[in-house]
């Protein structure tokens, strides 16, 4: 998801604002289980990390001239 503002700054310049997300809604995403059984007692088809980081944002600035 991105957000994006257009700013003149001057008669030929543009400031130009930028936020884009990164899992916006912070939903996890699970890794896959593990599939080897001999991990121990109950270690088989246990869900351990997710596959993707949580939520991220980023910011940016560009300046035309």
């Amino acid at each position: 998801m991105a957000v994006r503002k257009v700013f003149s700054a001057g008669e030929r310049m543009k400031v130009e604002f930028r936020a884009e997300f990164f899992n916006a809604f912070n939903h996890p995403n699970f890794a896959q289980p593990d599939n080897v059984i001999d991990d121990g007692a109950g270690a088989a088809s246990v869900i351990t990390s997710t596959a993707s980081a949580m939520r991220q944002i980023e910011f940016g600035l560009r300046l035309s001239f």
